[in-house]
């Protein structure tokens, strides 16, 4: 099942615009994390389609399951539109009808239940949004120093416009039915209904339908560029062409630039990893540069990149 992605522009370009009119010349920002911090070069061009690197991004944003998947959730599903419909039925003081409805309800929330006991959360709607960031490390740093200085002085709402858009992400949320507590609050409102209380029985049920969790995941897009571009650097080299080698070396200053971008922006708040797995890009550089075979420590780091990924989103 694939959502429909909403794209948004992303941070103010009016800020970032005033912002880079007011940047300095020099390869290096001032900032609070660190006395200077160089800001890497920006490689010039892109040696790859970017058809390839906007279909790692539809990948990442489809919500694929599995047909069992796909069941699980169309039963949670059932369950709350039940729920509601038991609800209009006691509107309507019909409680044989809501005593049928919610029966059929926690039926199939056992089943649901019966499948995976450990299950706690099911998501019955997702929503996709992409924000974009056109921007480069400067513009970041410059914006994040001056967020800092707003809060320095106290200006919350300052800082909190600033950073509106400081994001480059798909966001997924969902709404899900907690499967541990849900099917309980059915049943108290059934011993409701058998008691003839027909309005704390609905009052019950609307009180249930309160408690589905929203739940967010943000996918850096930056970390799905790189992702991208060391994938195809990977079948660049397997091709063992001698013209391979720049585009090779090309890709892979482009992924190192889009992982410093999302440990610009915040994600994964600075962890230790990046900087592991920027060394093992300098690594993979040079030995390109050797033109010794590196295939494997590329796919290895992909995958080390795709976990870190997986835990910080």
């Amino acid at each position: 099942m694939k959502n429909p992605i909403i794209r948004t522009a992303s941070l103010s370009l009016m800020c970032l615009f005033a912002l880079l009119l007011t940047a300095c010349n020099t390869n290096t920002i001032h900032t609070s994390t660190s006395d200077v911090v160089p800001i890497p070069e920006k490689p010039n061009d892109l040696q790859m389609s970017e058809d390839l690197i906007s279909g790692r991004i539809e990948a990442e944003s489809s919500d694929e399951r599995s047909e069992a998947e796909e069941e699980i959730i169309e039963e949670a599903m059932t369950a709350v539109r039940d729920t509601k419909s038991a609800i209009t039925a006691l509107e309507e003081k019909n409680g044989d009808a809501a005593l049928q409805i919610l029966e059929r309800a926690i039926g199939k929330l056992e089943i649901v239940l019966a499948r995976n006991p450990r299950l706690a959360l099911v998501p019955i709607e997702s929503n996709v949004t992409m924000n974009e960031l056109v921007a480069d490390i400067e513009a970041i740093r410059l914006l994040r120093k001056q967020a800092e200085d707003a809060l320095e002085q106290k200006d919350v709402q300052t800082a909190r416009r600033l950073l509106r858009g400081a994001a480059s992400e798909i966001m997924i949320t969902n709404v899900n039915l907690p499967l541990q507590t849900y099917p309980q609050a059915i049943r108290a409102a059934v011993r409701l209904v058998d008691q003839g209380k027909f309005d704390d029985a609905r009052l019950a049920l609307e009180a249930v339908l309160n408690t589905l969790v929203l739940t967010e995941d943000h996918i850096p897009l930056p970390i799905i560029r790189a992702q991208a571009m060391l994938e195809e650097a990977t079948n660049v080299l397997e091709e063992s062409k001698e013209e391979n080698k720049t585009q090779a070396l090309n890709l892979v200053a482009n992924a190192e630039y889009q992982l410093r971008f999302a440990e610009e922006l915040g994600y994964g708040d600075w962890d230790k990893e990046y900087g592991e797995i920027q060394r093992k890009l300098q690594e993979i550089e040079g030995r390109i540069e050797q033109e010794e075979v590196t295939t494997e420590l590329l796919k290895t780091l992909r995958n080390k990149i795709q976990l870190f990924k997986e835990r910080i989103q």
